[in-house]
């Protein structure tokens, strides 16, 4: 019988840089009997091996991990496409009776994984410059506080500093006469989210900085510069 993606849970690890995801997740994927996905979008460059913290070639060797030095460096790779080989990897990995364990700190990676790739609609340069015009004339927060008559969802999840967000929210309801969340919500219904079950690492931060620091002098003893 072929598999459903949606009919069995992934497990996902993540967590800070340095919070010790790597380490672990080889423990967890044997217990699980479960093979990587990584989920980081900087471990997918082939030959950006000290400064991305790749897990090494014997740890993959233990469990197999994918997206790791999966493209060159002059390559293009959008979560879109992450997440579309990404759905036929956790297929593959079932249909070898494999669980599957996504590992990284991408969260946009993770998201949009979960969640699915919502569509990026229409677009218009004239109506993006136009929206930027008015940014930079009256600042970011007037477009923002105006976002709530049209899409409060929006406006409450967008900070009210972020010009980029504010402007693709404005650019969406200006060209398809519906918010944005109207149309992720619509999304949602056609494409049900995966089942998950997650852990995210946490350590305080004093020792996570310390943890970052340690990591940082290593990859400078390894040649990074």
């Amino acid at each position: 019988m072929k598999e459903n993606l949606f009919e069995r849970e992934i497990y996902i690890l993540t967590g800070p840089t340095a919070v010790g995801k790597t380490s672990l997740s080889v423990e967890i994927a044997r217990q699980l009997d479960a093979e990587i996905i990584s989920a980081d979008s900087m471990q997918l460059y082939r030959y950006f091996d000290i400064g991305t913290a790749k897990p090494s070639p014997e740890t993959r060797r233990k469990i197999p991990h994918y997206f790791v030095d999966l493209i060159d460096p002059d390559e293009m790779f959008d979560v879109a496409q992450f997440v579309y080989n990404a759905e036929k990897k956790i297929l593959e990995i079932r249909e070898r009776g494999k669980n599957v364990l996504v590992v990284g700190g991408t969260m946009m990676y993770l998201l949009r994984l979960v969640y699915g790739v919502f569509p990026e609609g229409e677009r218009s340069e004239e109506v993006r410059r136009e929206l930027q015009q008015q940014i930079d004339h009256n600042g970011p927060e007037r477009l923002h506080a105006q976002l709530y008559k049209v899409d409060p969802e929006s406006y409450h999840r967008i900070d009210s500093g972020d010009s980029r967000r504010i402007i693709r929210a404005w650019e969406v309801y200006i060209l398809t006469g519906r918010s944005i969340t109207r149309l992720q919500e619509d999304h949602r219904k056609k494409r049900p989210p995966l089942k998950v079950r997650g852990v995210a690492l946490v350590r305080e931060r004093e020792q996570l900085y310390a943890r970052i620091n340690k990591r940082t002098r290593q990859m400078y003893r390894q040649g990074l510069v």
